[in-house]
Order: structure tokens, then sequence, then C-alpha cells
């Protein structure tokens, strides 16, 4: 036991410079996620709207989410990961301040769109990034790593995201609920931009020489694409369950149960000790 720990704490120690920043930046921007995931659709709702448009803005997303996808193979061979990953991190805090600052239906939907996309940019960097600034040793130890912190931090940001409304109001800071889900939503746009500074610091990867677009054989992708079609199936219909459940899990609690913002909070952390929460 004391050696695998040993073992497991020279690995530790083995992290590159840019994984060590990344890690930070993750702590920074999972709290900061786990505070939007919980507050966004009561922020929604308190403005007026109702789970029809809330709805609206969860398929906007996705589908900003699924053509950034298809766009991203390109622009993974073509621009460095740190600029995908700062790009997406960006965006991210803007699209959030804009929503919350300029609250008009039409820029919500819009900063949705622009929030899926940029996310789609986070997630389809990160894997790549991370084997970039790592060795074979390592490796395996800094993508656990950097999951737990991630789960980590949005267990907090969920805790933290259910308490912090009340504080606010009970400060007199917020002199209301909604002023109270703005702030929170501002709080968690400045703990996103915070997260870019270790993302700013890193050094620039150079990209691979071999990193240059294959040429499509489509025999072959179309026997490939059965069995991916196997593969995707399964995942694809629990998404379709997922979809339909995940993003109003928040609002269900708050209006079939009449629990409180911190209560749901707290149902949300203990819930991220078990699974990863889509939204």
């Amino acid at each position: 036991m004391h050696h695998l720990s040993r073992v497991y704490f020279n690995r530790l120690r083995q992290f590159q410079s840019n994984a060590r920043l990344y890690l930070v930046s993750v702590l920074l921007t999972g709290a900061a996620m786990g505070i939007y995931n919980l507050l966004f659709n009561f922020f929604v709702l308190s403005l007026g709207h109702n789970e029809a448009f809330i709805g609206k803005l969860v398929s906007l997303n996705h589908a900003s989410i699924i053509v950034m996808a298809l766009l991203s193979a390109m622009l993974m061979r073509t621009v460095r990961r740190k600029w995908v990953l700062i790009g997406g991190i960006g965006l991210s805090a803007v699209s959030v301040l804009l929503m919350v600052l300029v609250p008009e239906q039409w820029v919500i939907l819009g900063m949705s769109v622009l929030l899926g996309g940029a996310q789609c940019l986070i997630n389809i960097s990160i894997a790549p990034f991370l084997m970039e600034s790592s060795g074979e040793e390592e490796r395996t130890y800094l993508f656990s790593t950097a999951f737990a912190l991630q789960m980590a931090a949005m267990f907090g940001g969920n805790w933290a995201g259910g308490k912090l409304p009340g504080w606010l109001i009970e400060a007199g800071l917020a002199g209301d609920v909604e002023a109270g889900y703005r702030i929170a939503l501002l709080v968690m746009a400045g703990l996103t931009l915070l997260g870019l500074i270790p993302v700013l610091r890193m050094r620039v990867v150079p990209l691979l020489r071999n990193e240059t677009p294959e040429k499509v054989n489509l025999p072959e992708l179309l026997k490939q694409s059965r069995n991916m079609g196997k593969l995707v199936t399964p995942v694809l219909l629990t998404s379709l369950g997922a979809g339909l459940i995940m993003p109003f899990m928040n609002v269900f609690f708050r209006h079939i149960h009449h629990q409180t913002d911190e209560m749901i909070g707290l149902v949300f952390a203990l819930a991220r000790l078990q699974w990863d929460w889509a939204w």
C-alpha cells in the first residue's frame, strides 16, 4: 500500500507545467459551471419565462454543440489546442455575462447558442491538450486527477450556488431573488475569467507534423460506420432520455417538491459524487 502511494505521488510530481496550470483552471471553471448548472434555470424563470422557453434554450444549446463538434475536427488540425481552450473559456464567460447584463429574450437565445459552441470547444480540446502536455508514465494519472478535480469543483459549485442567492439577499447585496440569481451568475462568470488566467500562462505546444487532413476512403468509412452505429446507438437512446430529464431537474425539485435553492444545491452536489450531471 505504501509502495502504491509512493508511485502515485511520484507520478503527480511528474506533471508538466501546462498540466499543473490546467488543473488550477479546472478548479475555477468547474466551480463556475456548478453554479451555472444549478441557478441558470431559476434565473430564467425569475425573468418571467416559462419551462417551454428553457426547453428552447436547451435545444439551441445542444444544436450548437452538434454543429461545433462537426467543425472542430478541422479546427483542431489548424489551431493550437491552447488557443482553442482559451477561446472556449473566454466565450463561455462572455456569453453568460451578456445573458445576465442584457436579459432580453433574443440575447439569451443567442448567447445560449454561443455558450454551447464554447463548451464544445473546451471539451473537444481537453483530451488532446492533456496528451500533448504529459508523458506516457503520468498520462493516466493526469486524466484521472483532472476528472476528480472537476467533479470536486462542480460539487463545491453546486453547494455554494444553492447558498449564494440567499447569502446575497441577507447581506443586503441583492434586493430580491432575481437580483440574487443575477449576481450569483456574475460571480460564476468571474470565476470562469479567473480560470482563463492559468491557461493564458501555458506554453504553446507546436502542432505535430503529421496533423494534416487525411483523404476520406468512403468504402472503409461505411464499413466503420456499422461498428460505430453499434457503439453510438445505446448512447443516443440514453441521451434522449437524459435530455428530457436532466436539464429540468432543478425546476422539478422547485415546482414539484417545493424545495429551496439551498436544498436543491445540496442534492445536486451529493449526486455529483455519483455521476456527472448532463446539462
